[in-house]
């Protein structure tokens, strides 16, 4: 099956396409206040850290 999915991208990773940054950022925030304390307090954590922009790939490329 690997073999079939390497000839038709022909070695190529596929590129997943782009995030809807807003649309994320509103789903994280409608999970603040989750019925589990913790879950509902990583969800918060990675709203901040995207907004602060701690996964942005091109800051980070040196």
């Amino acid at each position: 099956m690997g073999d079939k999915l390497e000839a038709a991208t022909h070695g190529a990773t596929p590129t997943p396409p782009p995030l809807d940054r807003p649309k994320l950022l509103a789903w994280l925030l409608s999970k603040k206040g989750h019925r589990n304390p913790l879950t509902g307090a990583i969800y918060d954590g990675m709203r901040a850290r995207i907004e602060r922009g701690d996964f942005d790939q091109e800051a980070h490329r040196g």
